[in-house]
């Protein structure tokens, strides 16, 4: 193990803190909270990752006064009814003997403050997004005021037996407003210059470090480069780390990109289109202008093989695998006794952090047991009464209540029709950037074999067949398949799934018209991967807006990526008809027409219909019988391997 991965597996001292190896979980809003206090799904949720082995873990998203709370599940450090929830936290990491920090904020302009009726505050009356609410301008009294809650909030967690404190001067957060040019409109002592706009900022780093200096370790979460036009680029952001660094000394610095801006806000949460650790030259550049303090990398580190390359560069000294730790809390543990197979992949498809944005807890599509640690262990138990499973199909739905009911002891088969595993996974992970989705697919078929359930495949399910299969629970997760769509003059148009497994390199040098009915990432990956492939792309679709079954943070990249390719977009349209070489639009608004010339292909991005024909044949004919997955109705990946889970679960409460 240690000469797999020297680096990782070296231990770390970070300000008088030991670290039993260099891979951490960083501060993130899990939205587990209660009446903005932390709750026991928090305590379940931190002590699972410890007893995994991570190195360190953050407690994240902390706020610090009532103008930062956006949503009754945040968790708040301001009120003192926090402190034994906090405490709670801190005693069940500790009983694994793992450190804990906590990460303070003040999320400032980009927090809609509907749960308290607050304005969201700022430096300048500048808003987050073109649709952002104007925030309030902090008055130099209201400043003293958010200075003394950050130290209200260190010393509350310091009480609370945290072992270190992060205060968190990235992501675009209240104390990055007020360094970033892009933000900070101030004409006062605030506004300005360098040193004007990092005199409150630095004025609440050194009241914290006062405060609690001496009980914990302190350092800061920066964004090493905001990758906002006329913000703080990497040059100056590591000036004004090497700054604050110089101004009010450190005990770490942990670092991120970023801040809150389209499409800058998708990068702190790089999804699978960017590759491994897509900003690890961002944290080296930081070490370079700061010698001689820990430097914490994050963004996108999923595996500890890249985690071990850039701590082996000596321009880092811990690295945050968070999304990695909530595909596999136990990843550390596993690759220490050998079981490194076993580990179950992220492959950052931010349906974790998706969740926030629609004000519910964090979950993870790979991981269903997320915000259910206390209810389902993620070790889970062996069944009380072991059956015979048949699961009839093979794609993401019944490869995870295959392994599942395997693990619990149940002896399983699984029969999938095509003659290879993974659904509409082997199709999604052919579009442009989007091949780590086959990473799961690879991962189930590891833990089949492991497990020792028969994978029949090329098996067409009949109701004969599967009753002479004699099984005693019957799960079908046959999925959905694409709805036939035509337009009028043009006749049957090709589904996504159709182009994305045939050859795009036919499409390149023409022009071509997306409709997107769904708003999802079918859509996003199919204009994307034909517009790489040369293809002329224009999308449109009924909606408002482009893709909105995408979470916020991806869908801003991937309009980032299409914006690049030269894709067009041609919003409240329905195509009517195709004629002389043009497709005849209605807008849905305004009622009259318009015609795009010169379209030589057509793509469809329409709703599927569920298999359910051989549920219904089935139906009171077996002795239990479960459906799972797309074919219930169809949705996303995250739905899918959920009902899977979740459907075996149930199993010994029937």
């Amino acid at each position: 193990m240690n000469a797999g991965y020297p680096h990782v597996f070296s231990p770390f001292d970070v300000g008088g803190v030991q670290l039993k190896n260099r891979i951490f979980i960083s501060g993130h809003t899990t939205n587990f909270g209660e009446n903005l206090l932390p709750s026991e799904k928090d305590v379940a949720y931190h002590a699972e990752r410890a007893k995994g082995g991570v190195g360190l873990i953050f407690t994240g998203g902390i706020r610090v006064h009532p103008a930062s709370v956006d949503r009754a599940q945040c968790i708040v450090a301001y009120d003192d009814r926090a402190l034994p929830r906090f405490r709670r936290i801190t005693d069940a990491v500790h009983e694994h003997g793992i450190p804990i920090f906590a990460q303070i904020l003040h999320t400032g302009r980009q927090t809609t403050n509907v749960f308290l009726r607050m304005p969201s505050w700022a430096p300048s009356p500048v808003p987050w997004s073109a649709t952002g609410a104007i925030p309030h301008e902090m008055t130099v009294r209201e400043m003293d005021e958010v200075r003394a809650s950050f130290v209200h909030a260190a010393e509350l967690l310091a009480e609370a037996g945290y072992d270190g404190l992060e205060v968190h001067f990235g992501h675009g957060h209240l104390l990055h407003q007020f360094l970033s040019p892009a933000v900070n409109r101030r004409e006062d002592e605030f506004g300005g210059s360098i040193e004007n706009r990092l005199r409150f900022p630095l004025s609440v780093l050194r009241a914290v470090q006062q405060a609690v200096g001496d009980r914990l370790v302190v350092g800061i979460r920066v964004s090493g480069d905001e990758l906002v036009p006329g913000g703080l680029g990497l040059e100056e952001s590591v000036d004004l780390i090497a700054r604050i660094h110089h101004a009010a000394p450190v005990q770490f610095i942990n670092v991120s990109v970023s801040a809150y801006a389209l499409p800058s806000i998708g990068f702190h949460v790089a999804e699978m289109n960017y590759g491994p650790a897509p900003f690890r030259h961002v944290a080296y550049a930081v070490r370079d202008a700061v010698p001689g303090v820990p430097i914490f990398t994050i963004v996108r580190y999923t595996t500890l093989a890249v985690a071990e390359e850039s701590l082996a560069t000596g321009k880092v000294d811990l690295v945050g695998m968070t999304r990695a730790h909530m595909a596999d809390p136990h990843l550390i543990r596993k690759t220490i006794e050998g079981r490194e197979d076993e580990i179950r992949p992220c492959v950052s498809c931010n349906f974790c952090i998706g969740q926030l944005s629609k004000m519910v807890p964090i979950t993870c599509m790979m991981n269903p047991t997320v915000g259910k640690e206390a209810e389902w262990p993620v070790d889970p138990p062996r069944s009380s009464r072991p059956r015979r499973v048949l699961v009839v199909g093979g794609g993401p739905a019944g490869l995870e209540a295959a392994r599942l009911a395997a693990e619990c002891g149940h002896r399983v088969t699984l029969w999938e029709a095509s003659d290879a595993l993974g659904g509409q996974l082997r199709i999604g992970k052919r579009g442009a950037g989007r091949a780590d989705l086959g990473l799961a697919i690879d991962y189930f078929s590891r833990q089949l074999e492991r497990l020792g359930v028969e994978v029949v495949l090329s098996r067409e399910a009949t109701p004969d067949r599967v009753l002479a299969e004699g099984a005693d629970v019957v799960i079908l997760a046959l999925g959905s398949k694409p709805t036939p769509y035509a337009i009028e003059g043009y006749g049957p148009v090709p589904a996504a799934a159709e182009v994305l497994a045939g050859d795009l390199t036919a499409y390149a040098g023409r022009r071509g018209v997306v409709v997107d009915l769904l708003g999802s990432w079918a859509s996003a990956s199919v204009a994307e991967s034909l517009a790489r492939a040369g293809a002329a792309v224009t999308i449109v679709s009924p909606g408002d807006v482009l893709f909105w079954d995408i979470n916020m943070y991806s869908k801003a990249t991937a309009v980032d990526r299409l914006v690049s390719l030269g894709v067009t977009t041609r919003m409240y349209r329905r195509p009517l008809r195709y004629e002389g070489g043009g497709l005849v639009l209605a807008d849905v608004l305004a009622g009259h027409e318009e015609r795009l010339e010169d379209v030589e292909w057509i793509v469809g991005v329409t709703a599927n219909t569920p298999q359910v024909i051989l549920a219904r044949e089935l139906e009171g004919a077996v002795p239990q019988l479960v459906t799972v997955g797309d074919m219930r109705a169809p949705r996303t990946l995250l739905e899918a391997i959920y009902e899977g889970h979740a459907a075996v679960r149930a199993l010994d409460a029937v």
